[in-house]
């Protein structure tokens, strides 16, 4: 498969949730020490906009979806 893409490099990594990995992520977010990206907020009844807005590709972050009880 490499020589498909030569000469990008492909290498494949398997991840599994980690509560420490989690713990540590949300550390270095409280502390500055890494800042999420959010393009946009939107509600769960405009997730339809959001899925469109997503496929554009002219994002710059993460869509978050709002959910309200």
């Amino acid at each position: 498969m490499k020589r498909l893409y030569s000469p990008i490099g492909v290498h494949w990594s398997l991840y599994r949730p980690s509560l420490s990995g989690l713990e540590e992520i949300g550390r270095l977010v409280n502390e500055g020490i890494i800042k999420p990206v959010i393009d946009s907020s939107i509600e769960l009844d405009e997730i339809q906009k959001g899925h469109i807005r997503m496929e554009s590709s002219r994002t710059v972050g993460k869509i978050s979806l709002n959910i309200n009880d």
